[in-house]
């Protein structure tokens, strides 16, 4: 049985005011957001939501993150993080990207859908 919208959207307006970091990962980032890329101009973007509608929010949107040259390494995941920094958990990328030299990665704007369970970030790079 689906639940209502009526219990999904407090529940999304929760998260969306939780999850207002986000992170770029060249591996699994498991339980504590471990391989989060690092160096050069990178920093972790903020993040604000649009309201929940049909079970889900949207990014209000794009992410564009500044990535150094990851030689063989690609960026596979988008990670999710309070304010203060306390991990949350990550989307996989819907197709890994590799940054052998330094460029810029965008995120289209991330969708947490309760009605669907399955989560994806597309990521390109320039």
């Amino acid at each position: 049985m689906a639940f209502s919208n009526a219990l999904l959207h407090p529940m999304l307006t929760t998260a969306g005011t939780t999850a207002v970091r986000a992170s770029l990962h060249t591996g699994d980032p498991g339980t504590t957001g471990t391989s989060e890329v690092s160096g050069g101009d990178y920093v972790r973007q903020a993040v604000t939501w649009q309201a929940p509608a049909d079970g889900a929010i949207t990014a209000s949107g794009e992410l564009v993150f500044l990535v150094p040259g990851l030689g063989s390494a690609e960026v596979t995941h988008v990670g999710l993080w309070t304010a203060a920094g306390a991990w949350l958990g990550a989307l996989p990328a819907d197709v890994p990207q590799p940054f052998p030299s330094p460029g810029t990665a965008t995120v289209a704007p991330l969708t947490l859908d309760m009605t669907g369970g399955v989560l994806v970030a597309s990521i390109s790079s320039e």
